[in-house]
């Protein structure tokens, strides 16, 4: 009887980890710090910050070109626009539009598609 209700107690805890693992949202597992994993000659890093705020920086050789904003995730749809508010690089003319990807996880990579074209835009892996 006494393995029995042991055993139980096991299979519960057991339950209970594979549930609250499976539960994490993309809202979640977005925040913090990814990097470009693609061999471009500019890198880029995005901060998702848990206020719903971003910072995306391209590194170049020439400096840093960074814009800020606010970011808006659909987890139904599997949809991410940001919305830049700044932009230090004054050259670009598509500074104040918002960007629209699709989006997928895969342990820790973060795949951006364009949403339009359905093209691979980037690939992130998450600093740890």
């Amino acid at each position: 009887m006494r393995r029995i209700r042991v055993f139980s107690v096991v299979l519960l805890l057991a339950m209970v980890m594979c549930l609250s693992a499976c539960g994490k949202s993309d809202k979640k597992m977005i925040v913090g710090t990814w990097n470009t994993t693609s061999n471009f000659e500019d890198q880029t890093t995005v901060i998702f910050n848990e206020n719903g705020t971003f910072k995306w920086i391209r590194h170049s050789t020439l400096g840093d070109v960074t814009s800020s904003g606010k970011f808006v995730l659909d987890e139904k749809t599997k949809s991410l626009t940001m919305y830049p508010s700044d932009n230090t690089d004054n050259t670009n003319a598509d500074a104040a539009k918002e960007w629209t990807f699709s989006y997928t996880f895969a342990e820790d990579t973060l795949t951006f598609h364009n949403a339009s074209t359905k093209q691979l835009a980037y690939t992130f892996s998450k600093q740890k």
